[in-house]
């Protein structure tokens, strides 16, 4: 009643009001292009402010609650692999170096696959844990979060050792002669990447292959009801034994560690710890444990489970599709990619209709929702991580619509970058421009880095320019909060240092010798392959375009080395193109 009488008694002053704040709402966000600064200066203090915030106990940011900021292992991983210069920053302090990016890095991933941000029977991550010590979490199960945990796990579990003459060489541009290996060789990482998969297809792949929105928290009108498990549930469904082993593995002697009723599962020991505590074999521990985990398992399927939310979202599909091929690189796993490609396919059978992308898979057309800027800008980053697995003409043309979309639909055409929605969403107020990582990473971030991608795969300077001019409109974000803008961050590195593309042209019957050497080169001279673009052209596909038309196929298979614009020499072996990765 109060807020109705201001209204009836204040009214010309309330439209002015809302006059000067429209105003002021339509030119936020949209300040002239800036510089673009340089990439060692923003990552290196990025890598600062991170390891200030770092929470050397239990990784991740320190205090409660605690999130995985996938953006910012990303970076701290490249930080380790790719190492800057190390200029002194705020308040005296030094970006950290490439054996503490690493630390960090290691110790939070670790963290989180052990403790109670993983589900540890059925696979997957949580959304976030409510205690700094990632005990307990908030238990909904979001796409996008595993979408962006699954290649970080997956990179993080690849061995990829050094030879003598790559360490060396690295060894020469890093502070301190200090080593870095591309990956932590990690069984527990690897495991969480494969949880994540084993979660993917059981419970959120749909009938066309798209994948579902999320998995509730709640079950049974209780908040993690379907997770927990009392002493009395534990002993009925495992021998003595199993239970022993269960017991010593997941700490379960004390009390209760959900409000004192039953436990969520987090590791407390390894194999080493429970058999001594057990006086056991690891190796029969280990039996015990993956018994015992089969048993909990069948059972909790037997329970009520958490609604899932069967929104198919473009966005978030992309992602996960992105995320599933980088993550089969990684690890030698073609089931992911063949579950990329169904989920591609029912994104084009379903979100790309009449040359328009729609945010939202249904049936019903008058439900559809024209894609905004992170439907583009995430589909394009996974076509062109699918087509370094499987090259596809009408993938690639699809990719080039998308990018043009970027430019026609969302480009700010004044000042660079782009906003979030599109004309034809009548967006009320303000259309945001935003440069931060929030849940997902920034579209603006995604889109320029995969503008200077296809850019430069074709030769096309539209896209390069718009992505020049995007960093331009970021340049005071990447100044101030470059932790904040990982995505951004990224693109920026691919600007000042375009990443090095490999064009393969061979037969069917050539690429399996064309990709063996490819692997053992990267492998043996320490080159990151989530740094490099390798995309294995058939000849069956002549009518390419842009620069690619120039790359043409001879017997025996043909590769072309480019970064940027710059490109050596046609290479006419696997073992030419192995000494030229090396160089």
């Amino acid at each position: 009643q109060r807020v109705r009488e201001y209204f009836d008694t204040h009214r010309d002053e309330l439209r002015l009001q809302n006059d000067r704040l429209r105003e002021w709402m339509a030119h936020a966000g949209t300040a002239p292009g800036d510089e673009i600064p340089n990439a060692d200066d923003a990552t290196a203090l990025a890598a600062q402010r991170i390891a200030t915030r770092f929470d050397p106990e239990n990784g991740g940011t320190r205090g409660a609650p605690k999130f995985p900021h996938a953006g910012e292992l990303q970076l701290l991983i490249e930080c380790a692999i790719e190492p800057h210069s190390r200029p002194i920053r705020e308040e005296n302090q030094i970006a950290p170096t490439v054996q503490e990016c690493m630390a960090m890095a290691t110790l939070t991933l670790r963290t989180m696959a052990a403790r109670g941000l993983q589900d540890h029977l059925g696979g997957g991550f949580f959304r976030y844990c409510v205690d700094a010590a990632w005990t307990i979490p908030h238990f909904e199960k979001m796409l996008y979060d595993n979408a962006q945990m699954l290649p970080l796990f997956a990179r993080a579990a690849r061995a990829n050792k050094l030879d003598d003459d790559a360490r060396a060489a690295r060894a020469n541009k890093m502070d301190n002669g200090a080593r870095a290996t591309h990956a932590f060789d990690d069984p527990a990482c690897a495991q969480a990447a494969r949880g994540i998969f084993a979660w993917l297809t059981r419970e959120m792949t749909a009938s066309n292959g798209a994948f579902f929105g999320a998995l509730d928290a709640d079950s049974e009108g209780q908040e993690g009801k379907f997770y927990l498990w009392t002493r009395e549930e534990l002993c009925a469904i495992l021998d003595e034994a199993e239970f022993a082993a269960i017991e010593a593995g997941y700490g379960l002697e004390g009390a209760p560690n959900y409000e004192s009723r039953g436990w969520h599962l987090v590791k407390a020991r390894t194999f080493d710890q429970i058999a001594q505590a057990m006086g056991r074999p690891p190796g029969e521990v280990q039996r015990l444990l993956n018994a015992a985990r089969l048993k909990l398992f069948d059972a909790r399927t037997q329970r009520v489970r958490p609604a899932t939310d069967d929104k198919i979202l473009v966005a978030w599909n992309a992602l996960m599709i992105s995320g599933l091929v980088r993550a089969a690189r990684a690890l030698g796993n073609p089931e992911m990619l063949a579950a990329a490609g169904r989920a591609l396919s029912a994104l084009r059978e379903g979100a790309w209709l009449g040359d328009a992308l729609y945010a939202n898979v249904v049936a019903d057309a008058r439900v559809r929702i024209p894609g905004f800027l992170d439907d583009h800008a995430f589909l394009l980053d996974a076509l062109i991580e699918s087509l370094q697995d499987r090259w596809d003409d009408h993938d690639l043309a699809w990719a080039m619509m998308l990018a043009d979309a970027l430019l026609e639909k969302f480009e700010d055409k004044e000042h660079g970058g782009f906003f979030f929605s599109a004309i034809e969403h009548a967006t009320p107020l303000q259309n945001p421009k935003g440069f931060m990582d929030e849940a997902l990473p920034s579209g603006n971030g995604v889109a320029a880095r995969a503008l200077l991608r296809l850019g430069h795969l074709l030769g096309e300077t539209r896209w390069l320019d718009a992505a020049e001019r995007a960093l331009r409109a970021a340049g005071s974000a990447l100044r101030q909060y470059p932790d904040a803008c990982a995505a951004m961050l990224r693109a920026l590195e691919e600007f000042h240092s375009p990443r090095t593309q490999v064009v393969i042209r061979c037969t069917e019957a050539e690429v399996a010798d064309w990709r063996e050497t490819l692997e053992d080169a990267l492998r043996t001279h320490g080159i990151d392959r989530e740094q490099i673009d390798v995309f294995l052209i058939p000849p069956a596909a002549r009518s390419l375009p842009g620069v690619l038309a120039q790359r043409k196929h001879r017997k025996g298979g043909i590769a072309y080395v480019c970064s940027g614009m710059i490109c050596r020499a046609p290479i006419h072996s696997p073992h030419e193109l192995a000494e030229a990765l090396r160089g």
